[in-house]
């Protein structure tokens, strides 16, 4: 469901896309007042989109077929928790520097300020 337009039709079919993974199939609903009609036009001219054009208001039933809402269960998601391994005694990432970084010491040669 598209409430918040991007402004690059390639935004748009990136986050489409996202509906139909593998294979499957997936309709995707864009939310537009009229006010913004030309703009949501220009966008999916600009994507190769042919729309399906409702007209619909707030918890209208062709809204809810369309996108597939469902009544809350009303028990909550709570996701599982997953363990992180510690790394390794003794090992150490970012490349062995015991800063994590480059050193930034000196290099040599002439300076950038004199050039």
């Amino acid at each position: 469901v598209h409430v918040d337009l991007p402004q690059d039709h390639k935004d748009y079919l990136h986050r489409s896309g996202r509906t139909a993974r593998a294979g499957e199939s997936g309709t995707v609903v864009t939310l537009s007042s009229s006010k913004n009609s030309r703009a949501v036009s220009g966008l999916l001219t600009r994507a190769g989109v042919t729309p399906k054009i409702h007209d619909v208001r707030p918890l209208d039933e062709k809204l809810m077929v369309l996108t597939g809402a469902q009544e809350p269960t009303g028990v909550p998601y709570i996701p599982p928790i997953v363990e992180r391994k510690s790394p390794q005694s003794g090992s150490r990432s970012g490349g062995g520097n015991r800063r994590g970084g480059s050193s930034g010491g000196y290099r040599g040669g002439n300076s950038r300020r004199s050039r």
